[in-house]
């Protein structure tokens, strides 16, 4: 029979105070985390409160920009950008610098400005109405159609959008049901009088054109027949 050999006191003491020393370990480490978490909360904090003032501060310039932007639209131009400059992520902000650059010819830039506010906000009918604007005013009526189509679906009772999608739909596509319908939908909701005139006499010259579109169809399909 093999004798095992008894565990000197040094071995012994070294195996429990590695035993005992875990649960010390484990609460230096758990301490250590909890430090750890603490100066990360703390610098979270910081860095939520700096981008708050920032957003704050964004948003009063913004605010400036648009009580200025009758009288001093220059100015207002200014402010737009340093309210971008103070929180990128200011969607508003986008969007008025967007109307600015209109405003002043740069329709490339309000494009540009238009669609990163499509990103910010992309559940906002008016970026897509404002981009549907910009494409249209540079004989884009295809692409602005999509915008606007776009800007409908998430705005359906908006009569100014659908207005301007049948006006794009007229120039594209010529006399088709859906724009027949789309003028219909607005007059409906339309009150201003020189757009229900422009209303009624589209509804009538598409009733028309539409009727002529498939006679036509209908004379083509006879004379394709046997």
């Amino acid at each position: 029979m093999m004798n095992l050999p008894l565990p000197n006191a040094a071995a012994t003491c070294a195996v429990r105070r590695g035993i005992l020393l875990l649960p010390v370990v484990a609460a230096v480490a758990i301490g250590g985390c909890a430090d750890a978490r603490e100066r990360a909360r703390r610098t979270m904090d910081q860095e939520l409160s700096v981008r708050q003032a920032d957003a704050n501060r964004s948003h009063r310039l913004y605010q400036r920009g648009v009580e200025t932007m009758a009288d001093d639209p220059d100015e207002a131009f200014e402010l737009f950008e340093r309210a971008i400059e103070a929180d990128p992520g200011n969607g508003m902000a986008w969007m008025a610098l967007g109307v600015a650059e209109y405003e002043r010819g740069n329709v490339y830039e309000a494009a540009e400005a238009f669609h990163r506010t499509i990103e910010l906000v992309p559940t906002r009918y008016e970026p897509y109405f404002n981009l549907g604007s910009v494409f249209e005013s540079v004989g884009r009526y295809e692409l602005a159609a999509r915008q606007y189509r776009t800007a409908l679906r998430l705005a359906p009772d908006q009569v100014e959008v659908m207005e301007n999608l049948a006006r794009c739909q007229i120039r594209s596509n010529g006399f088709t049901f859906e724009t027949l319908d789309l003028i219909e939908r607005a007059q409906a909701a339309e009150h201003r009088a020189e757009w229900l005139e422009w209303l009624d006499t589209q509804r009538v010259l598409h009733a028309q054109g539409v009727m002529e579109q498939e006679r036509k169809a209908d004379l083509e399909t006879e004379e394709a027949a046997p």
